[in-house]
């Protein structure tokens, strides 16, 4: 991809999975360990399952799958989010079609974020998160740089800006569910 390792911003799904683990810790899982780390997970509605995993030195990281089959709409924040901002900032910039297509998407997108995320925005309040995040890639390519877009982005850039993609991101979006980011594309 463009710059998914570069951007904390993109990873912005707005998800307290925290919160999520205390409010409903009465249905928490303990599922193993992996990795030497202890697994507990929690089925939520439309087939999300959040996973905590708490490592050996008791720090904690959290996973979102969905098993919807709609596919994680946290990952399709984070690659349309990726492209647009990279289309913003960087040298390489999708043509002018492209780009009001990702930045459709992603508007959309966004919006699905705000109303399913935890905790719940109103849909209005996605264009100040998008703008924020924006900030937040510049200042990120600004200290870091941007990375080079090589052939096979921008094939894959143009299979995501295609038409085909439409009855996708209608199907990923049919569904109210936390915004997830596995599995990723």
């Amino acid at each position: 991809m463009l710059a998914l390792g570069l951007s904390g911003a993109a990873q912005a799904q707005g998800i307290d999975h925290a919160a999520i683990f205390e409010r409903e810790a009465a249905r928490v899982v303990e599922a193993g360990t992996e990795d030497g780390a202890v697994v507990e997970t929690l089925q939520m509605e439309n087939g999300i399952e959040l996973r905590r995993l708490t490592a050996e030195d008791g720090v904690v990281t959290y996973e979102g799958i969905d098993r919807s089959g709609l596919g994680a709409v946290g990952c399709l924040y984070r690659i349309y989010f990726e492209l647009d901002a990279a289309g913003r900032f960087c040298p390489w910039a999708p043509p002018p079609e492209a780009a009001q297509t990702f930045e459709r998407r992603l508007n959309r997108i966004a919006t699905f974020v705000a109303e399913n995320g935890e905790p719940r925005r109103e849909p209005g309040e996605a264009p100040a998160m998008l703008d924020a995040a924006r900030e937040a890639y510049g200042r990120e390519v600004a200290r870091l740089g941007c990375p080079d877009p090589g052939e096979g982005m921008q094939g894959f850039a143009a299979a995501l800006a295609s038409e085909a993609m439409d009855p996708v991101l209608d199907m990923a979006l049919s569904v109210p569910r936390l915004p997830v980011m596995l599995p990723c594309l």
